[in-house]
């Protein structure tokens, strides 16, 4: 059997890397508390593996910057042995491979982020992926709270696209010490259009420059975004 490098795009396409992985989730001390979050909500919510797990190869919760996306997308869930089971760069399609790029050119160590979604959960219609609805943004806001509770070292929100820039009032008003950021979502719609990509880059790279410098930043930077129902 080939052994395909686990931590390159795409690369949670191969089975050997999928178990890998799941392993990590089950003895990575840093990740525990937010595997057993994701248990909590699977059941409160009574989506079960609809929700997929954090990537044990980022930092847990040792995280630092939380990159927020908009919803579960297909590669993302363990469904019928095809998705990873992970919200993750690693995961088999263009918006993560967009985003593993990207970081990996800035040079922001996945070891210092976490990543999510505003809604938590895949969203399908006619076999299709379907945008978030205003209720469900309001649910998974809760949820983000909670996730907010688990991750004492977090200094920074990048939030990735139209539907995940819901949150933007919630997390300036209820946390104010975190320093939120928009960006674009690395989906092939939104790269295409012009300065997108940049933009998203340059997020990437000021989120990066704040963990450095341990500064703290008051207010909130907009970047103009589309991509809607995109997924990562």
């Amino acid at each position: 059997m080939n052994v395909e490098p686990e931590d390159r795009p795409r690369s949670l396409k191969y089975e050997n890397v999928r178990q890998e992985r799941e392993e990590l989730l089950r003895t990575q001390n840093r990740i525990q508390g937010l595997r057993e979050f994701v248990e909590n909500m699977r059941r409160e919510t009574k989506q079960g593996e609809n929700i997929p797990h954090f990537d044990p190869l980022d930092g847990g919760a040792e995280a630092r910057c939380l990159f927020l996306f908009e919803a579960a997308g297909g590669k993302a869930i363990r469904d019928a042995g095809k998705g990873s089971g992970f919200v993750s760069r690693n995961n088999d399609d263009a918006s993560a491979e967009m985003f593993f790029r990207l970081n990996e050119a800035v040079g922001l160590d996945r070891i210092r982020t976490a990543s999510w979604n505003i809604v938590p959960w895949a969203l399908r219609e006619t076999g299709k992926n379907r945008p978030p609805r205003s209720d469900e943004i309001e649910e998974g806001k809760v949820w983000l709270g909670k996730l907010i509770s688990k991750l004492p070292d977090l200094k920074v929100v990048v939030l990735c696209g139209n539907k995940s820039q819901k949150a933007t009032g919630f997390l300036y008003k209820e946390y104010p010490h975190l320093c939120v950021l928009h960006a674009p979502h690395p989906s092939p719609q939104s790269m295409l259009q012009e300065g997108k990509k940049e933009y998203l880059k340059a997020s990437i790279k000021k989120a990066a420059r704040i963990l450095d410098a341990g500064q703290s930043y008051e207010g909130i930077r907009a970047v103009n975004t589309t991509g809607e129902g995109a997924e990562i």
